[in-house]
């Protein structure tokens, strides 16, 4: 939350003294900016410069610096973006100081979701128009600055600006997610497994086959491991020493990882496993089944983020369910 306004209210700072601009029309072209990583959209005008070297700030220019417009993402605790608007204006008055509140009013995206709009005098030189989106734990900031002086010129550009921008609904199925299932068959280690037929597949490591949703701001997959393991090898240990060694790999990295259930479970053909939830610091939660067969181990690890479990629970139960295994007599 932190990082978000530090950045946020550093965008000031350059466009005080930007220059004059001559007049721009409601009929100057637009182009659409879509963000690979976070899904959000937006149309800015013709000619103006796309900075993306920083997925979670996007920032769009005016060829000669007099005005630009910041796309802000991050995850964030607020469930409402009035909420999230309050927390983000007052640690803008606190930082800047001399803010003028011009307005403060309810706005709605073009999917109908809602969002505040505010539009502030900062430092008596500069004058920002912003928007304020909460949807699934994730907040967008749409903040469009210039000096004052062009605030006649670029108002009604910015107004286009703000008006055009669109975030994804992650709460929703994809056709991807929808499509007829397609069944893919591991050719040396016999078993097999159904998946969404949107999804994409992975063989290129054949002891690590990969399973993902295409949207990659909307994270969901699973991986299923295959590994030669001794006979004498019982489930249960070989379930506790597999969560262990991802766990202090993972906490290596800095990420910590909490089991919050365990059990037994039946696949087809009379096989069984440990099935294991786990959640995941920065928002994640995985569902991990651990399977020995025939002197080999299986792991199937589906995960994907808290805010789209509920959607894509379903799906992991479908593809789990299907995993087969062909015993050997």
């Amino acid at each position: 939350m932190l990082r978000i306004a530090t950045t946020l209210l550093g965008c000031l700072c350059g466009i005080l003294l930007a220059p004059t601009l001559r007049a721009q029309g409601q009929s100057a072209p637009l182009v659409t900016y879509n963000s690979a990583t976070y899904g959000w959209s937006v149309s800015y005008p013709k000619g103006w410069k796309v900075d993306d070297a920083k997925p979670e700030f996007v920032l769009v220019r005016a060829p000669d610096k007099s005005g630009h417009c910041g796309i802000h993402t991050a995850g964030v605790k607020y469930k409402t973006a009035s909420e999230f608007a309050d927390f983000m204006l007052s640690e803008r008055e606190k930082h800047f100081g001399d803010v003028k509140s011009l307005l403060r009013q309810p706005a709605k995206l073009p999917s109908g979701l809602s969002a505040i709009e505010s539009l502030a005098d900062i430092q008596a030189k500069g004058r920002s128009h912003q928007l304020f989106v909460v949807e699934s734990g994730t907040g967008y900031i749409v903040d469009c600055e210039t000096n004052i002086p062009n605030w006649g010129n670029l108002a009604p550009l910015f107004e286009r600006v703000i008006r055009s921008f669109s975030v994804p609904n992650l709460t929703e199925l994809t056709e991807a997610d929808t499509a007829p299932l397609r069944t893919f068959a591991h050719p040396r280690h016999s078993w097999s497994i159904a998946y969404p037929g949107g999804w994409k597949l992975d063989f290129r490591d054949p002891g690590e086959v990969s399973i993902t949703r295409p949207n990659s701001f909307a994270h969901a997959g699973c991986e299923t491991h295959s590994r030669p393991v001794a006979q004498s090898t019982a489930l249960e240990d070989f379930a506790d020493s597999s969560l262990r060694r991802n766990a202090e790999s993972l906490q290596k990295e800095g990420v910590q990882v909490r089991v919050t259930s365990r059990k037994n479970i039946s696949l087809p053909k009379g096989v069984t496993g440990i099935e294991v939830i786990r959640e995941i610091s920065g928002g994640g939660r995985s569902r991990v089944v651990f399977v020995l067969a025939d002197g080999m181990s299986y792991i199937l690890d589906c995960q994907t983020d808290v805010r789209m479990w509920d959607i894509i629970a379903p799906l992991f139960e479908q593809i789990i369910s299907t995993f087969t295994l062909e015993k050997k007599p």
